[in-house]
């Protein structure tokens, strides 16, 4: 039969691994295992091991990322400039760049985010405007024509100007689509239209005062004397020139007189008696303010008595 063959006895001492086994290379060779084990992870694959040709720093490095201890205090690393790095060094904070401003932005690009900067042509100027419309309440007056009581503006040259009747909008090549729905308070930021020149019509300069009539400008010495620039002036179509009222009749703001004179193109000034204030029903909004230097401008004519 089949004898037992008993196995033999394998002293204990020789399956235990002497002491002296993980010596220093044995040692690093078995970190360099781990870096290739674990070298297609995030924390090993993020992170760079400047070493600088010292093993110690690698052991002590893996041996962190793993949270162990390497029983020493990391060394540290000299780099080229021999100085060492301190990896608790914050950032220098790099300043930005400073904005700029643009100075010459006009004012109806970007005044109000309700507006959108969609631009037309008009058949007046080369000027390209943007349409607006808002409720005629207050003081502002309806654009005669339309269905709706609104006014119908044009945002030209950083200004508002005021379209006063629907046959002027279309005149001007304009087309209701292109009007946008804002509200007063949209348009406040905007200075209105004050001086204009009529289109093919020569060089003449005339104010549109507050009450909508037009009065020419004598001379460049006058308009400059109200502080108006030449960039200001927008050129308008015939068909608004004759649209509003002369204004013929004025008084001086400063100092303030209550003679009230009739003015004419021709550079004359006439003044008007109360009598014929009162008998040819002169009403307030059709005198309008201007100042000495414009008065000057005027030669005396005959006074206006009966």
């Amino acid at each position: 039969m089949f004898s037992y063959i008993k196995p033999a006895k394998i002293p204990y001492q020789d399956l235990r691994v002497s002491p002296t086994y993980f010596k220093k290379p044995v040692l690093v060779f078995f970190i360099f295992a781990i870096i290739f084990a674990f070298s297609g992870t995030p924390v090993f694959a993020a992170t760079s091991l400047d070493i600088n040709g010292n093993p110690e720093v690698l052991v002590c490095d893996v041996l962190g990322s793993l949270g162990l201890d390497c029983g020493a205090p990391s060394p540290s690393v000299a780099p080229v400039n021999g100085q060492a790095n301190n990896t608790n060094t914050q950032p220098v904070a790099t300043p930005e760049p400073q904005r700029q401003t643009n100075q010459q932005a006009n004012i109806g690009n970007a005044l109000q985010a309700s507006i959108a900067n969609v631009t037309v042509k008009r058949n007046a100027s080369k000027d390209e405007v943007m349409l607006v419309r808002i409720s005629a309440v207050g003081t502002v007056r309806p654009t005669l024509g339309l269905e709706t009581n609104d006014a119908i503006f044009e945002i030209i040259r950083g200004q508002k100007h005021f379209i006063p009747t629907i046959d002027i909008f279309f005149d001007y090549g304009f087309n209701l689509a292109a009007v946008q729905s804002v509200t007063n308070k949209d348009l406040e930021p905007f200075p209105r239209t004050k001086v204009v020149n009529i289109y093919k019509s020569g060089k003449n300069i005339h104010y549109i005062t507050e009450g909508h009539m037009i009065r020419m400008i004598p001379n460049k010495d006058v308009f400059a004397s109200y502080g108006d620039r030449e960039e200001d002036v927008i050129t308008i179509s015939k068909k608004e020139f004759n649209f509003y009222p002369r204004n013929q009749y004025v008084f001086v703001e400063n100092p303030l007189a209550r003679d009230i004179f009739q003015v004419s193109d021709d550079g004359t000034k006439r003044y008007v008696v109360p009598q014929v204030v009162k008998r040819l029903r002169i009403t307030p909004d059709q005198v309008a303010p201007v100042n000495k230097e414009q008065f000057d401008a005027y030669n005396y004519g005959v006074p206006i008595i009966f």
